[in-house]
């Protein structure tokens, strides 16, 4: 009699360990799945780096044209002879949105999944009520 309860504890323990193994520990489906949702964020961020790469070698393409460069010059400041330059308040200017060189953003926490032993002592909980409710079973069919 003992030794079902017995075998229906150790079982229970068993498969209780390996289920929560399979969504908590790692590896596991929230494990995965936090995974995931990191390489979407550093995928996101690679082609943001990738498309400012692109707009400056763009950029530095054009700087050996002669429009580009007397633009750079009028954007600093410089004048030719014969121009008016004037001159307004700074704030009246209105300054175009300038890609300013930003972190991106640090390495955020995930879910790394939880260690055996945690889902070790886990298990034990279903594990002891199985074999607690197996052997009250036992003890009920032997006195009738």
């Amino acid at each position: 009699m003992h030794k079902r309860s017995l075998l229906a504890g150790l079982l229970t323990y068993f498969f209780t360990f390996l289920l929560l193994l399979a969504i908590f520990g790692q590896g596991g489906y929230l494990h995965n799945r936090a995974l995931k949702a990191e390489i979407q964020r550093l995928s996101y961020n690679q082609n943001l780096l990738r498309i400012q790469i692109q707009a400056l070698e763009r950029q530095e393409s054009q700087m050996d044209k002669e429009d580009a460069l007397r633009d750079a010059a009028f954007k600093y400041g410089y004048q030719s002879e014969g121009e008016v330059v004037y001159y307004f308040p700074l704030e009246e200017r209105e300054y175009p949105d300038i890609l300013k060189d930003r972190p991106i953003e640090g390495r955020c926490e995930f879910f790394e999944g939880v260690g055996r032993t945690t889902l070790a002592l886990w298990a034990l909980l279903p594990a002891f009520l199985a074999t607690m409710l197996a052997y009250i079973i036992d003890r009920r069919r032997v006195n009738r």
